[in-house]
């Protein structure tokens, strides 16, 4: 079911993302599924592993000058994404918990 949105938002598996301008997955699955589901959830449901914080936090870092605290908590978000479409790539799917 998911493959079909991603057909739809024009990423075939062996799209180029650097030649598209914004892929928000987590957009990509609650178009698939008509439910929200957090990058914390996707994450424990395929990959064993979650967030290393919240988004509010991101917020407090950048306000009290703690860009390495920053840096670490997007690039953890980042990863996470990436190889959450990696397992899309090669499985053709994710599990999507409820």
């Amino acid at each position: 079911m998911l493959h079909r949105y991603f057909q739809a938002m024009g990423l075939e598996r062996d799209t180029d993302l650097w030649q598209k301008e914004r892929v928000d997955l987590l957009n990509i699955v609650e178009a698939a599924t008509g439910a929200r589901v957090s990058l914390d959830k996707l994450a424990h449901a395929n990959l064993n592993e979650g967030k290393t914080g919240h988004g509010a936090e991101a917020i407090e870092f950048y306000r009290r000058g703690e860009m390495e605290k920053l840096k670490a908590y997007c690039t953890s978000d980042v990863r996470l994404t990436k190889e959450l479409y990696d397992i899309y790539i090669k499985e053709g799917a994710l599990f999507v918990p409820e």
